[in-house]
């Protein structure tokens, strides 16, 4: 054998090797590309499920809530509470929710309407939406609706010591009038 002929052999082992390198990186990169694909269009099934499993869930609870609401389609506090206990104890954990959330949702849907108890049944269930989209704004609402009540409180406050004081004055009055 030449030195020529082992460097050939050498040469040509070697472009073997790379080239089995070569093609089984290839055949890598495509069973990773297929596997990835394939996780891709669970993950989007997974959450079509989720999602039609969601608004199943919120069709029935509104269906429930109807059932249970007056003749314009308004429910009350009491009645909500009433559901949550009973026949629609299990929605909250269906919609991810907890009860106090719900009952708390409640008092925030048209807060600042006529003051009745009675809330709409649409309306409710629009909240529930919002909230299962973006919790964020259920915090920031919770938020203005204390400070709306404490606002409200002191203004109360305010006007109970205006009339007192105005009492006083007049009191005061009379009595230097004598």
């Amino acid at each position: 054998t030449s030195p020529a002929k082992l460097e050939y052999k050498l040469f040509f082992s070697l472009y073997i090797v790379c080239v089995k390198f070569g093609i089984l990186n290839i055949l890598l990169g495509v069973i990773v590309s297929f596997v990835s694909s394939m996780q891709a269009w669970e993950e989007k099934f997974d959450n079509t499920l989720e999602s039609e499993n969601m608004q199943t869930a919120i069709s029935n609870f509104r269906d429930v809530l109807l059932v249970n609401s007056k003749d314009n389609n308004t429910i009350s506090y009491r009645s909500f509470a009433k559901i949550l206990a009973g026949d629609g104890a299990h929605f909250p954990k269906q919609l991810g929710l907890e009860t106090a959330s719900m009952l708390s949702l409640f008092k925030l849907v048209d807060a600042n309407a006529s003051g009745s108890d009675c809330r709409s049944v649409e309306r409710l269930v629009c909240g529930l939406m919002e909230i299962k989209q973006n919790p964020s704004h259920f915090h920031t609402v919770s938020l203005m609706y204390e400070s709306q009540k404490i606002i409200g409180r002191i203004n109360r406050l305010s006007r109970d010591l205006d009339r007192q004081f105005s009492r006083l004055v007049m009191d005061r009055q009379e009595d230097a009038a004598f």
